[in-house]
């Protein structure tokens, strides 16, 4: 794989990450206060693909660069954690990521009637900077690689 080909997969990704918080965006609406079982579980949905695809990006940059990481029961935190040691992500990005990762950890475990509108506001709510600041960082790190 060229590092144009690197490129051209990560923005792939982010624009598919893009159309998801878009139909987010639809579901999620600022005020609303009452969500049935299946909008939670629609968002809960969204969420999970946004951080997958995420995941998606950083475990190709890992394979681009050769850098290992080691599956295990804790390889989508250890990832998140070598992003951070190595440079690829910043601190607030790494953060963020381990919400992330921790709601996405709660939904496949557990069941859609446990979802709360008022635990998954904040992640929802900061997902849009979360991608851009997550693409940009991504960009800036690919480029400094040419």
């Amino acid at each position: 794989m060229t590092n144009l080909q690197l490129k051209e997969y990560c923005e792939a990704e982010f624009e598919n990450i893009e159309d998801i918080l878009r139909e987010l965006e639809v579901l999620a609406n600022p005020g609303k206060l009452i969500y049935v079982i299946a909008d939670l579980a629609a968002i809960g949905t969204f969420m999970h693909h946004c951080y997958n695809g995420y995941e998606n990006v950083l475990k190709k940059l890992f394979t681009f660069l050769n850098f290992q990481v080691i599956k295990s029961s804790t390889w989508h935190k250890d990832l998140l954690n070598e992003s951070l040691t190595r440079g690829i992500i910043s601190r607030q990005i790494h953060i963020k990521m381990m919400e992330l990762l921790s709601f996405r950890h709660y939904f496949i475990h557990g069941y859609s009637l446990d979802l709360r509108w008022d635990t998954m506001e904040p992640l929802v709510v900061s997902l849009p900077s979360l991608h851009r600041s997550l693409k940009k960082e991504i960009n800036h790190y690919i480029n400094s690689l040419s």
